[in-house]
């Protein structure tokens, strides 16, 4: 008579003891962890204390670019504990260009490792107040002073004056373009001609065919400076993104083979086609 069964919609005793006590414990158990990750021991300082390893082309003043914006991403305290603030920061670096991917883990006490994967520069461009932008290979702008990074950049030159003045779909264009150049000329053609050329700026003023569209000039043109210091103009190519496609990287290598081969070191020579094969 005094048993309880399911079919009144009551539960028996002994199930609301222990749901109870099971409440009880969690509850004890957030109180406990709370209490710990709020003691003194455990709060976060963002103060970059050291950089284990760094970028080979990021130099001392970029480094120190580095260390302000990683630690200007985070409140000024946090507890160790807490994911928000850290999620929020990691974010924050994503977000302003400064990795492209990020990792943390917590060292307890009170400190975090942070692992970023910076994007390689390739090139620069000035605005039209003079003021130098550093890019990588997709023409995404990087927040790093052209002082901070210890190798030789070559410029975006003969962007519209709508590119140089504000962002937007004209300096997107640009920026993706050159960029795109950029990378592969310093990864796969100067080391195909051998040592001692630089790529000194890559002229887009005839993107789009502003200029000119009767196939003498190039959408995009490069500034080589050869071994012996002087400069050399080449005509290029379409843009990497053009509906037209592009002639195959190895027949400008091979284009260009054929000029040193005649003109060492381009001695002599002030600007050539490497569009071209029957020209040389």
């Amino acid at each position: 008579m005094g048993s309880r069964s399911w079919d009144g919609g009551k539960a028996p005793l002994w199930a609301l003891v222990v749901l109870g006590g099971a409440a009880l414990v969690v509850a004890g158990l957030h109180l406990l962890r709370r209490a710990v990750s709020l003691r003194p021991e455990y709060t976060v300082i963002p103060k970059v204390t050291r950089i284990e390893a760094a970028p080979p082309w990021l130099g001392p003043l970029g480094k120190a670019h580095l260390v302000r914006l990683v630690e200007g991403a985070f409140p000024r305290s946090f507890q160790v504990f807490q994911a928000a603030p850290l999620r929020e920061a990691l974010e924050r670096i994503h977000s302003e260009g400064l990795a492209v991917r990020t990792w943390a883990e917590r060292v307890l006490p009170s400190q975090v490792r942070l692992v970023l994967e910076v994007p390689r520069p390739v090139a620069f461009f000035r605005d039209s107040r003079g003021k130098a932008h550093v890019l990588d290979a997709w023409g995404r702008l990087l927040p790093f002073p052209l002082s901070g990074i210890k190798v030789s950049l070559p410029e975006l030159t003969g962007l519209s004056r709508e590119a140089r003045d504000r962002e937007g779909k004209e300096r997107k264009k640009a920026l993706q373009a050159g960029g795109a150049v950029a990378r592969q000329v310093e990864e796969s053609f100067l080391p195909a001609l051998g040592k001692g050329f630089r790529l000194k700026a890559v002229d887009l003023s005839n993107l789009g065919y502003r200029l000119l569209a009767d196939g003498e000039r190039a959408e995009i043109r490069l500034v080589l400076q050869a071994p012996d210091g002087h400069l050399v103009t080449l005509e290029w190519d379409r843009s990497p993104f053009s509906p037209y496609g592009n002639i195959p990287l190895s027949q400008k290598v091979h284009v260009a083979r054929r000029i040193l081969a005649k003109y060492p070191g381009f001695q002599g020579v002030l600007g050539a086609d490497l569009r071209w094969e029957l020209r040389w």
